[in-house]
């Protein structure tokens, strides 16, 4: 019988515990422990079926790994070697980072929040494109760099999250929902940000949103809402006179932490975004972190001291 963790990749075989087709334990006697172990095709099988899902449903589709999830060398490099993975940077340390590892700046999208005068300073020196969150960000910006194309960060006040979480019978996001949050520009304040926006002769030529944590399929109903709000901003923002040609839909999708979890349906997420931003006609992205890469690290750690206390066994690791 399988057990629930247990994934390509990550199996057992004569009851002894497999990490991409290699005994896990002799990769820990090899290197030492703590170790991390990482499955790379693990991250390339979770790009893919993305971009299969997108691909059935007919919408364009960019993908981009967020860098806070994965910055090691070796992993950046199979990534990049894939050739249609980009990056979603949140700092300009990710950005000089993304670029020193092959990534060019046309292939990186910033999204940040708080940005100093000292980020934005970097920021348009490296060229890469940034997608601003707050009516002034975009005021500062529009100050130092007019007539450059932009993107705006979005909040629907709709969001969705792994089911397990704290408060998530509420529907409670870290980033968008009812209590109000640091992150994007409101419905309310979208006729000041067009107004900015011309001030500076800034051309917004994407949506961002992000909206999500965690979530698995049982949450696309909560996203399926921001998304239908988010489609309307975008055509309004069309309507306007700003040519949108990418919609980022965030991150935030999923993989499994308990029995009960199911994977992340990824045709269903495709559908879902179909459905609502298919019709505005323009390119689909997607910025995950942990389903690209959450299932793909494999800590090991030796067990150096057990311990029965009242009743329960303790394990002690040489991890910490």
């Amino acid at each position: 019988m399988r057990e629930w963790w247990e994934r390509p990749g990550l199996e057992v075989r004569d009851r002894r515990l497999y990490v991409a087709g290699r005994d896990a334990e002799a990769v820990a006697r090899e290197h030492g422990t703590p170790v991390f172990a990482y499955d790379l095709v693990r991250i390339e099988e979770q790009a893919r079926c993305l971009l299969d899902a997108f691909d059935r449903v007919g919408v364009p589709f960019r993908l981009r790994l967020a860098l806070k999830a994965q910055r090691d060398p070796d992993v950046l490099a199979f990534i990049r070697a894939l050739g249609f993975v980009g990056i979603d940077a949140c700092s300009p340390g990710e950005v000089a980072h993304s670029l020193d590892h092959g990534w060019t700046a046309d292939e990186i999208s910033y999204t940040g929040t708080n940005v100093s005068e000292r980020d934005m300073d970097v920021l348009l020196e490296t060229g890469v494109h940034v997608n601003l969150d707050l009516l002034s960000q975009l005021d500062r910006w529009g100050r130092r760099a007019p007539g450059s194309s932009v993107g705006i960060r979005v909040n629907p006040r709709a969001g969705a999250t792994w089911s397990g979480a704290p408060n998530a019978a509420e529907g409670a996001s870290l980033y968008a929902g009812v209590k109000p949050t640091k992150f994007g520009i409101l419905d309310e304040q979208i006729d000041d940000a067009l107004a900015l926006a011309n001030k500076h002769r800034l051309r917004v030529d994407t949506v961002h949103f992000h909206v999500g944590d965690g979530f698995l399929t049982d949450g696309l109903g909560a996203f399926e809402t921001a998304v239908d709000g988010v489609a309307a901003t975008t055509r309004r923002l069309d309507d306007a006179g700003h040519e949108i040609a990418e919609v980022n839909v965030g991150g935030g999708l999923g993989v499994p932490q308990r029995p009960e979890d199911e994977p992340l349906d990824a045709d269903a997420f495709a559908t879902v975004l179909a459905r609502h931003l298919g019709p505005v006609g323009v390119t689909v992205s997607c910025e995950p972190g942990d389903y690209l890469c959450k299932e793909s690290g494999v800590l090991l750690a030796e067990v150096v001291s057990i311990d029965e206390r009242g009743g329960v066994t303790f394990a002690g690791l040489d991890a910490g």
